[in-house]
């Protein structure tokens, strides 16, 4: 995008989405940095609401290291309540709603007891890997020759990322394992050597905690090239740690990918359906606990997969929400599921790039509220405090306290737009509510706030 910008001799300045959608300029940011909490999921929210005009939705934005997603109501993603959540911590940062999990093209796919699961930790592809070191390939061939299987992940490899600071608080065999690592990546047992340990009392979990080291290993993005329904790398590289994997769970390279499509399919299948339930808070579910829930979701997967023809009695879930998919792997993977819910998918031709296309179409917005309160003496309203920016303001007469201070929200407004980054022509409007307390039959007025808003853009040059 911005390259096709400056062919047009257009100017990109640096933007950054807000959490709740919006836009604020970079020197803005550098204020008021709390404000960019995920707000690169916001950017694809905003961007696959533009993409995609769809009244009700579900946005899945399917990246490297996770899957998020969002909800559309009407045209308009829906906000958190109290604050947005990241991991298990609330915070008071208004924002968009979006939900985020452990799946993307980059998640391991490993083994356990004979079965195959996809883990939340994040690797480096081998066909990925291979493609930039071409040693990757040569190591991986001789782990087959060996055509026995394992039940440690012998063809994952680690990789050297960076320098660890303060290298007095490391062990000398931590040391000695960078060493060895920068000269490339070692497969399992050649990193196991290279600090005189074996297979099974090798651990390098500090270095990898800390990003020093990182792991490679077959991924969601080899089983593509496998399938060949996305080649950019090498998929020699994939072809052989699948090799490994299906040895090491006895089944064949072919089912292997099967397996591994069905399970991003359920993952994200399961996942939709818990978002949509707590989203509806649907009180027929309170009473079960998370486990049984999620056992109740899983096997309505397993339903709708086999159309119930296993089950005396089958449980299905439905949405009449479209899923709309943006990132890169997604288009594989969400028709399928869009079809076990019931609805449809959109997948939108630009949708690897609804991440930046949020931030150019995106508008700047702020809000600033203005409080009224009453003045009583012991029998009567005697009249009326409006708080400004400048201090506190008398009135006797109501109608002029709030015809000031709707002129102090909308000016308070403008003019945060403005500090967020907005240039041009300002758009704005307020809302009031009054808040009273019943006495007898009466109704005792307590105070009102007047909340004004102003929507601007950054990009005004073009338009």
């Amino acid at each position: 995008i911005k390259t096709s910008l400056e062919d047009l001799g257009l100017s990109l300045p640096i933007v950054i989405v807000r959490s709740d959608g919006s836009l604020m300029s970079q020197g803005f940011a550098s204020t008021r940095p709390v404000e960019t909490l995920l707000c690169g999921p916001a950017a694809s929210v905003m961007g696959g609401v533009e993409l995609a005009d769809e009244e009700n939705a579900l946005i899945v934005d399917m990246g490297g290291t996770t899957s998020d997603i969002a909800i559309v109501k009407n045209h308009t993603p829906v906000t958190v309540r109290e604050g947005i959540q990241i991991g298990i911590y609330k915070t008071f940062v208004k924002g968009l709603y979006v939900d985020t999990f452990g799946l993307g093209g980059d998640s391991a796919i490993r083994y356990k007891n004979g079965s195959l699961y996809l883990d939340t930790e994040r690797v480096i592809p081998l066909c990925t890997l291979s493609s930039q070191f071409p040693g990757v390939l040569e190591q991986l061939e001789e782990l087959n020759l060996t055509g026995k299987p394992h039940s440690h992940f012998l063809h994952e490899f680690f990789v050297f990322m960076k320098e660890p600071k303060n290298k007095s608080s490391y062990t000398q065999e931590e040391l000695d394992f960078c060493t060895a690592l920068a000269h490339g990546p070692l497969i399992f047992t050649k990193a196991a050597a290279a600090i005189r340990k074996d297979t099974y009392n090798f651990s390098m979990k500090r270095l990898e905690q800390e990003g020093i080291v990182m792991r490679s290993g077959l991924t969601p993005t080899d089983i593509m090239h496998i399938r060949k329904d996305y080649t950019p790398f090498d998929r020699k590289a994939s072809v052989l740690g699948a090799e490994f994997i299906a040895r090491s769970v006895e089944i064949t390279s072919e089912r292997l990918t099967d397996k591994v499509y069905h399970l991003v399919k359920k993952k994200l299948y399961c996942n939709l359906v818990r978002i949509l339930i707590n989203d509806h808070n649907d009180t027929k579910h309170k009473h079960l606990s998370p486990e049984m829930l999620n056992s109740l979701i899983e096997e309505s997967y397993e339903d709708a997969v086999s159309h119930g023809a296993s089950s005396f009695f089958s449980t299905q879930f439905r949405t009449q929400a479209t899923l709309i998919g943006v990132g890169a792997p997604i288009h594989i993977f969400l028709e399928d599921v869009a079809k076990l819910l019931g609805t449809k998918a959109v997948i939108p031709r630009n949708a690897a790039v609804a991440n930046a296309l949020g931030a150019v179409v995106g508008n700047v917005s702020a809000s600033y509220s203005v409080e009224i309160k009453p003045l009583y003496d012991s029998s009567d309203l005697t009249g009326y405090q409006v708080f400004t920016r400048s201090g506190c303001l008398g009135f006797k007469d109501y109608n002029a306290a709030k015809e000031t201070a709707i002129e102090e929200a909308l000016e308070g407004a403008r003019s945060e737009a403005y500090q967020r980054g907005a240039v041009g022509e300002i758009t704005t409007s307020y809302e009031s509510s009054t808040s009273e307390a019943a006495i007898g039959e009466n109704n005792l007025f307590l105070g009102e706030m007047i909340v004004g808003h102003a929507i601007g853009r950054i990009f005004s040059n073009f338009f």
